[in-house]
């Protein structure tokens, strides 16, 4: 039947075929962060690795297939139907070889730190996500042969793919919630396969039209020159620290963060889709002159922004989750979307300029993503910590004023760099967290704020005196009031109490240290505290001193990973304490493992006992069975014990029970006793 299809209707069948790539593709990038999130136990890591290697990908992939097809006598659709096909398989197989390698780079990096740990996941990770992104970068120029024979243009095709990508972003959001991450993967990656099928039968039934253009020798266009190739590559970087610093700053005040990729990932693509579309009816060498001005000020007006939207966000009351993710993407919208216009404008204006061949926007758009693939990494590992993620957004707007204007016939459009930089002065640092949450911190002072690539850390001062430590604005991590503090002490208090003659302890999470100053009415202890937030470290060190006894002084701080120092260090506990683990902060969840209670486990001496802290105001019943499945399976014979809101999951060898716990106190002498209860007797 397709065999009778018209070089017209042949055109049309291919931009709905590349416009079903786009979906399934972006899906596949979306669904990637969320799996190297839950790896990582840190969303921004994810998010970085995730992007660089798949623009890495593409970019390669692009730049070489534009330069090898173009000189080949082969079959376009039938090379795409193998291309799709053979990414479809790979992301499958995904889950399976990540688990492979996250064995294989625990056993490397036994003794190693947490960089080197990071690192060697990092390059891992990287491989496995570039190969399939790689086949998807050929893909692109293979298409730009394939639509030869009609009547579809670059920007038409790109654009439609792009517009195709915005709804891949959106769609993992609405399947995660339903059938979760593993059913999720496969259900795209059998659309990425029919999509291969699809194309191999059209290589098929339409070989004839293909002979002739297999046969044509290629006339190469006018190649763009290195100055062009550098500023585009430019401009990509750009865009992927406007991305990754969007996704970083919404994430803090939005949805979390792999919600806020997805939204600003569908609002990049549908905004470079329409521009890619529109730029082909747009003529005159202004535009090289507006997009730069344009896109430049519009970044930083979202900078201008962001305190107006994070009250608004803080003001909303609607619990319907695709109500929020509709009306928060539609603020995100107003705030980027002319920003991401320009950016898919850009590419086939360029193409046109020099040849308006697929040489040329194949090369072009290569460069482009590896230029992007390196702005991720730089924002998300260099500017961000030394910076901070204001004042990345704003040399991202800079240098996409100062690249663009490389093909600006005017010169007289530089004027407008020193006025963009004066507009861009006072947005460079991060908004006080009165401006940003005014009706939660109504009346408090920033006493001290850390970033790095890991969090965002603040400790604020209330009016009454008392400080509140936040975690990238998500949640309160810990408050110095006299009450909370009695409280956050009990979380050591009764651990320690569960074991008779407790030598050491080991606490997973330092937080302010509040907690850990619990333990001071046991003589003799040995501390441990593993904090992967540098941030926290400090804040207790230093502001929260007066409420933690100076406990920072007593005890050996580690930085690293919870689970990392647990699978690395050899040394066991009488005790460990496994702090309050928000569960819907992005790899939060996966310190409330199987595998982590079971680490825990091999971590303790023969009568050892570990306790696992749980705020049930941060679940639902649903999310908690879980967790209490996830425990039992680890600690067969655990007991619970309740304290308003906080639970603690205790798992122990021997000891851990409350006839334990009475016993052990009533060795003890009155002082004491008073102490390690703190003067509230043994039944609180």
């Amino acid at each position: 039947m397709l065999a009778h299809l018209s070089h017209r209707a042949l055109g049309h069948v291919l931009i709905l075929l590349y416009c079903l790539s786009g979906l399934v593709s972006v899906s596949y990038e979306v669904l990637w962060v969320r799996m190297l999130s839950l790896q990582f136990g840190v969303s921004i890591f994810g998010v970085v690795i995730t992007v660089s290697a798949f623009m890495a990908g593409l970019g390669v992939g692009s730049s070489f297939a534009g330069r090898w097809i173009a000189r080949r006598t082969v079959q376009p659709l039938l090379l795409y139907g193998l291309l799709e096909g053979a990414v479809a398989v790979l992301a499958m197989t995904m889950p399976w070889v990540l688990q492979h390698i996250e064995a294989s780079v625990t056993d490397i990096g036994t003794d190693s730190g947490l960089t080197v740990w990071y690192t060697l996941q990092f390059l891992a990770i990287g491989i496995l996500l570039f190969l399939p992104a790689l086949f998807m970068g050929m893909a692109f120029p293979v298409m730009l042969r394939a639509i030869k024979i009609t009547e579809v243009s670059l920007g038409r095709i790109y654009g439609i793919n792009a517009l195709g990508a915005a709804v891949g972003a959106i769609m993992p959001l609405l399947l995660l919630p339903r059938f979760g991450w593993l059913d999720a993967m496969h259900g795209v990656a059998v659309i990425g396969l029919l999509l291969g099928l699809v194309a191999l039968y059209l290589a098929w039934s339409c070989h004839q039209y293909y002979h002739a253009l297999q046969n044509d020798p290629v006339v190469d266009g006018f190649s763009p020159g290195k100055r062009t190739l550098f500023a585009y590559a430019g401009i990509g970087a750009a865009a992927l620290m406007l991305e990754v610093g969007w996704t970083r700053l919404f994430g803090m005040i939005f949805l979390r963060t792999e919600y806020v990729l997805a939204i600003i990932l569908a609002v990049f693509l549908a905004g470079m889709g329409l521009g890619s579309v529109i730029a082909g009816r747009l003529k005159g060498e202004k535009w090289f002159v507006l997009m730069p001005l344009l896109a430049s000020g519009f970044s930083i007006v979202s900078l201008w922004l962001v305190p107006f939207l994070s009250v608004w966000a803080e003001a909303s009351r609607e619990n319907n989750f695709v109500t929020v993710l509709v009306l928060q993407g539609g603020m995100l919208a107003l705030v980027t979307f002319p920003v991401t216009l320009v950016f898919g404008a850009w590419l086939p204006l360029l193409a046109k300029r020099f040849g308006d061949d697929s040489e040329t926007g194949a090369i072009l758009y290569g460069v482009n993503s590896l230029g992007a693939a390196a702005g991720a990494l730089i924002a998300g590992f260099l500017l961000t910590p030394f910076v901070g993620t204001s004042a990345t957004l704003v040399l991202a707007s800079l240098l996409i004023m100062v690249f663009g204007l490389t093909w600006a016939n005017n010169k007289k459009a530089w004027i407008a760099v020193p006025g963009l930089a004066l507009a861009a002065y006072p947005v460079m640092s991060m908004p006080n967290v009165e401006q940003l949450l005014p009706q939660l911190y109504h009346g408090t002072k920033d006493v001290y704020y850390h970033e790095d690539a890991i969090s965002i850390t603040h400790v604020v001062e209330q009016n009454d005196g008392q400080r509140l430590l936040l975690a990238d604005l998500q949640r309160m991590d810990a408050s110095s009031d006299p009450a909370a503090v009695e409280v956050q002490k009990n979380q050591a208090r009764l651990p320690l109490l569960l074991h008779p003659a407790p030598k050491n302890v080991l606490f997973l999470g330092l937080g302010t240290g509040i907690s850990a100053a619990g333990s001071l009415a046991f003589p003799g202890l040995q501390r441990t505290a593993v904090e992967l937030s540098q941030g926290a470290i400090e804040a207790a060190r230093h502001w929260f001193a007066r409420v933690n006894d100076n406990i920072a002084d007593d005890m050996q701080i580690v930085r690293d990973d919870a689970r990392h120092y647990l699978m690395t260090n050899r040394q066991h506990y009488d005790v460990i304490i496994g702090d309050l683990f928000h569960p819907d902060l992005v790899g939060r969840s996966a310190l409330l493992s199987v595998e982590q209670f079971q680490r825990a486990r091999q971590h303790l001496t023969r009568n050892g006992v570990f306790v696992q802290w749980i705020a049930l105001n941060q679940f639902d019943v649903e999310s908690l069975n879980i967790v209490l499945r996830s425990f039992k399976q680890a600690f067969p014979d655990a007991i619970v014990f309740v304290d308003a809101f906080r639970m603690a999951l205790t798992g122990s060898n021997h000891y851990g029970t409350a006839a334990a716990l009475l016993a052990n106190l009533q060795r003890m002498m009155t002082a004491q006793q008073q102490a390690a209860t703190g003067g509230e007797g043994p039944w609180t």
